[in-house]
């Protein structure tokens, strides 16, 4: 039951992780119409800060 929830918890996880980053883009590719690897290095330590 503990493994379970465990891997439970990693999948959410994971799954808010990805959310996050599926926003990010979408954003940015509001406002700039084009991702750039400088946006993408600024923001992935934001979202591992998150």
């Amino acid at each position: 039951m503990n493994k379970f929830k465990l891997v439970n918890f990693l999948i959410c996880f994971l799954f808010i992780i990805l959310f996050f980053l599926i926003l990010n883009l979408i954003f940015s590719s509001y406002k700039f119409n084009s991702i750039t690897p400088n946006d993408m290095e600024v923001k992935l330590p934001l979202l591992i800060f998150l």
